[in-house]
This record gives C-alpha cells, structure tokens and sequence, in this order.
C-alpha cells in the first residue's frame, strides 16, 4: 500500500520534514566546549614547556660535571686530595692519570676509578671553581696480610678486601700472615677474602685492646675457622683460630711458645687473661720449670672444679717433634 503525500489545504503538497530542516548542524559550539578546548591547548603547550626545561637542566649539569671547557678558556686543572690514610699526590696521578694538563674530566668516572682500587674505602669528587677539583679518600685499614704463590704480597682490610700492599707503607712487619683463606672476586671487581668474619672480629678486638700482641704473631690460621660461630649455648670446640708466635718476642720467662690456640666463641676472655699481667705471672710461676729445649702450645680451658664458678685457666702442652 502506497503512502499518500500530504498536502495542504490549498492543494499543494507538503514536504517532507526532514529535508526541510538542514541535518548539518555543527555541534561543540557552545561555551562550555569552546572552554575545554583552550583548557586542553593550554595543558599541551604547559606539559611542551616542562619537558623542554628539564631537557635543558638536564644538559646544563650534565656539561657542569663532565668539564666540558673549550680551548679558549681553559686553565690548568688543580687537584685538592685529602686522605685519612697514607696514599699520596703521586699515587692519584699514577693511578686516575689526571694531571694539570686533563680536560673534561668526569667527577662520576674519577670517584668509579679512585673506588676501584683496594684500598679506597670510598671517594668524593667534586668540583670547584678555577677548573678545580676536590677529592677525599677513606682509606681502608689492614689487619693482616696474604702471601700468594710466586711471593706476591696482599694487604688484608678489616672488610675482607684484598689491596696492594705496594701503597701501603706503614710497618707492614707489624701484621700477621692470615693463612688459609679463601679468596674471591666481588661484583665490583674487588678481590676478599670469603668465610673470614669471625676472624674480622677476632683481629679488630686485638688491634683494639692489645695492639702490642701483633708484634708476637707470625701468623693466624682460619683453616679450623667455621663461617657461622653460634653462642655459647651450642658449644663449638672445633672453631678455633691458631696463631703461630714469634718465640724470640714472647715473654722470655716463658718456655718456647710456637703456637696459641683461641677459641672462636670465647676469645675475648683467653685474650683479656693471655694479656693480663697476673694471667703471665701465673704462667711463669707454674712452668718456672718447665723444659726449654722443647716446643709448647698454649690452649685454654675451663676449670670445672667449681660448678657454680668455673675459671678459665691456661695450659701449655708440648708440641710433638715433627709439629716443632
């Protein structure tokens, strides 16, 4: 069935309202929208601006810390070192080699370079005006020192860190051999020796309150040394650490002594008593006459006659003649 068209009352014919009414209408035109769209130019060109900014500081720091100077400015480069150790002008230079002459040095790659030696604990470079630079050390302290194939000697710090002991020029005669370590490479490339923080305690206890003790050891000995020393509840009597004495510095009232053993778990007693004036007295009283064409080794035990008051006590046993 076909649809009439509509007319009017005067016989024409009505058209349809759709194609009377244009569908063109532009939408988005009213003040609210016109409004969000300035508001989101306004973001764009902001959030252009801030990126553009940071870009900018970026570089200007980054010129700032890396030196860069041009030829027509430049000025000789003066370095200002400070150090709480012993390492020197002439060790920066040889080792970093930065001198008066350099050129667009980088604070960040000098303090990478400084820190990668041993014996920088840490390094802080920076840079001041007149092309300058100021740079403070700590050093590392050694406790010990490692003896290596081909007679090769290595500086022991109180980390476990391996240095050269080339640079190290206080009395390395006043440090012990630390034998039996383990040595390994750290993610920083550093050589250390691994398992040894007990020993670390050990030694750091002894530079403490004994310094003048060193002078009677040759050597110490982590070959009976565990990684893990638990508390005196869960007794460890193979933990020990074994020094092997200098006789001709030991007390000379004294039978030849070769070697102490201490306990890893209980030596700040044995070393407070191996100390003391009165624990010497005692020892010299008790083998006044002891024989001294033989070799001793000094242990340490726990007198048990009082349970309710043990006493730690030394005593020196003879050494068999293929251990002398």
């Amino acid at each position: 069935m076909r649809s009439r068209k509509k007319k009017s009352r005067d016989g024409n014919i009505v058209g349809d309202w759709r194609t009377t009414i244009p569908q063109h209408v532009r939408t988005g035109d009213t003040s609210s929208a016109k409004r969000r769209r300035y508001s989101g130019w306004a973001r764009s060109f902001l959030a252009c601006t801030i990126t553009i900014g940071v870009i900018a500081l970026f570089a200007l720091v980054w010129t700032k810390m890396t030196g860069d100077v041009s030829d027509g400015d430049f000025t000789p480069l003066r370095v200002e070192m400070r150090t709480d150790g012993v390492l020197d002008d002439a060790w920066f230079q040889a080792w970093t080699g930065v001198d008066s002459g350099s050129r667009n040095v980088s604070v960040i790659q000098l303090r990478k370079k400084l820190e990668s030696y041993g014996q920088v604990r840490s390094a802080e470079v920076t840079r001041a005006r007149n092309n300058s630079l100021r740079v403070v050390l700590r050093e590392r302290t050694a406790v010990g020192r490692v003896a290596f194939a081909g007679g090769s000697v290595k500086m022991l710090a109180d980390d476990g860190v391996l240095f050269p002991s080339e640079t190290f020029v206080i009395a390395q005669d006043k440090l012990p051999f630390i034998t039996g370590v383990k040595i390994s490479v750290r993610a920083d490339g550093l050589e250390c020796a691994t398992g040894i923080e007990p020993l670390l305690k050990f030694l750091a206890s002894v530079r403490k309150n004994y310094p003048q003790m060193l002078l009677e050891w040759r050597s110490v000995s982590v070959k009976d040394l565990p990684t893990e020393i638990f508390d005196d509840k869960l007794p460890q009597p193979w933990a020990v650490i074994r020094v092997k004495t200098v006789p001709e510095q030991m007390n000379p009232a004294l039978p030849p002594i070769r070697e102490i053993v201490f306990s890893a778990q209980n030596f700040e007693s044995e070393l407070a008593l191996w100390g003391s004036p009165d624990g010497q007295a005692k020892l010299e009283q008790h083998f006044a006459d002891a024989d001294r064409n033989t070799v001793y080794c000094v242990v340490f035990i726990m007198n048990r006659k009082n349970a309710h008051r043990p006493i730690l006590e030394t005593r020196i046993i003879p050494l068999p003649a293929h251990k002398k």
